[in-house]
């Protein structure tokens, strides 16, 4: 899928699910999360919206110019490349992101730089039918690969 189907996709979601992120997930990421919050892979902005003291990141134009469009604190970035200085973020949050790439040593060696010593890193991924429901997922992640991959930083 490219960049401007996935942006459609995006737009594409039901009525039902921003309710669900709006009044049950996103209160719920938000008691785990420090100010501001660095969102990596925000999508369209929906958890800007919610939290307007974060700053969202991410690899698809569309998604930038359509956030920016709400005037909602987003930045283009290149692959693998967070554009801030080290220990900037008290919080990072990667949500429904790390199952689209396919080496993502890069990108969590970047968070970890920019990730305050004793910060928080929240990651969500989906279970296997939500797995299996995109086509553009690469790796599935269970509780124990997702915690092997990020110990070793």
């Amino acid at each position: 899928m490219d960049q401007y189907q996935y942006f459609n996709y995006l737009n594409s979601r039901s009525y039902l699910g921003m309710i669900y992120r709006n009044f049950y997930l996103y209160p719920k990421i938000q008691n785990l999360l420090i100010n501001p919050v660095l969102d990596i892979g925000c999508g369209i902005g929906d958890y800007l919206k919610f939290n307007r003291k974060a700053t969202g990141l991410d690899i698809n134009p569309y998604n930038i110019e359509f956030i920016k469009s709400k005037n909602l604190n987003a930045i283009h970035m290149h692959h693998d490349e967070i554009p801030f200085e080290d220990n900037t973020f008290p919080s990072i949050l990667l949500d429904n992101v790390l199952e689209h790439i396919e080496k993502p040593e890069k990108l969590i060696h970047e968070m970890h730089r920019v990730l305050i010593s004793e910060g928080k890193l929240l990651i969500g991924v989906p279970g296997i039918k939500g797995f299996l429901a995109d086509s553009d997922h690469k790796t599935f992640y269970c509780e124990e690969k997702l915690i092997n991959l990020i110990e070793s930083y």
